[in-house]
């Protein structure tokens, strides 16, 4: 039921409007990025609902706050200091809140991302016309998008663009089945300028073997690959245009297997931290230890030159 209301939230919203549509959509999530470095859209949403919430007015207490976002006060003093943290917010003499220029200027940058011909005033005035519950929606669909942009990055920077399920739940940061139900949104509709995805079942290679050694049935996994819809949208995000001929983040990209790049980022610390420890290991048994752990050093250096060549 919940997958059906989502499904027809999004054949509304400007998804629905044809192959230009879409296109024009995930171009507007290239600043999603952006917009998520100041305030994580998957995990800030109370910070999110605030700055929605201030946008609508001139200044604000903390007591209208509580009332009309039902949230309670403890949780909105510690949003509320860290939206201060981050410059987005102040406060004022009379012991209220006010937005700040950096605050005003996020807020109209989410208004072109979410809106795209809406101007910002009408976003400053959604928190009164539409209610509480639409901004927490809007807040939900944002994140959804996030997880949609990696999906669509990693398939496109993977070979053959595909990828199994569970590979891109760990990326993400989602269970297979909540996962699964956001991708399956663009996967099994019937409009084909929405149809990013196909899946499909295979056994991996893994199982395979095992499976001829015992002589059963190899276990099959869930796969998803970008259609040429898909291929299209990527074609036109900026990791793609960044990335596409950079030939350090290339190298990068074999050494940790994967194309995502916030994901080869920390597989990089995974295999610098191990290295690190070995390396201490290594000098209790000198002199061979200690060459070992000079190597590893350069090793470090060069791998930090080719991350900082990469542009990430």
């Amino acid at each position: 039921m919940g997958v059906v209301a989502r499904s027809t939230a999004l054949e509304t919203s400007p998804l629905g409007g044809g192959e230009g549509s879409i296109s024009e959509f995930f171009l507007r999530l290239q600043k999603l990025r952006e917009i998520d470095d100041v305030v994580d859209l998957s995990r800030s949403s109370m910070q999110l609902e605030v700055l929605l919430f201030m946008g609508s007015k001139r200044k604000v207490s903390i007591d209208e706050l509580s009332q009309g976002l039902s949230f309670r006060r403890k949780a909105l003093n510690d949003t509320l200091r860290k939206l201060i943290n981050k410059k987005l917010i102040e406060r004022t003499e009379d012991d209220c809140f006010a937005l700040t220029e950096k605050g005003e200027n996020y807020l109209r940058e989410l208004s072109r991302i979410v809106g795209g011909g809406e101007n910002y005033a009408k976003l400053k005035g959604s928190a009164e016309e539409v209610g509480r519950e639409r901004l927490r929606m809007l807040v939900k669909e944002l994140a959804t998008s996030l997880y949609i942009y990696n999906v669509i990055v990693s398939l496109g920077m993977s070979k053959s663009h595909e990828q199994s399920l569970s590979s891109l739940s760990k990326l993400v940061g989602l269970s297979e089945v909540r996962l699964k139900s956001y991708l399956d949104l663009f996967t099994k509709t019937p409009s084909r300028d929405l149809r990013l995805f196909y899946s499909y079942e295979k056994p991996s290679r893994l199982s395979g073997i095992i499976a001829k050694l015992k002589g059963t049935r190899p276990k099959c996994k869930t796969y998803y690959r970008l259609s040429d819809q898909g291929l299209s949208v990527y074609y036109r995000l900026p990791h793609y245009m960044k990335f596409k001929r950079n030939i350090f983040f290339r190298i990068i990209q074999m050494i940790t297997r994967t194309g995502h790049p916030e994901a080869a980022i920390r597989r990089i610390f995974y295999i610098t931290i191990l290295g690190t420890v070995s390396s201490f290991v290594a000098l209790l048994f000198p002199p061979f230890g200690y060459l070992l752990a000079a190597g590893w050093l350069f090793l470090v250096m060069i791998l930090c030159g080719f991350v900082f060549l990469s542009n990430f």
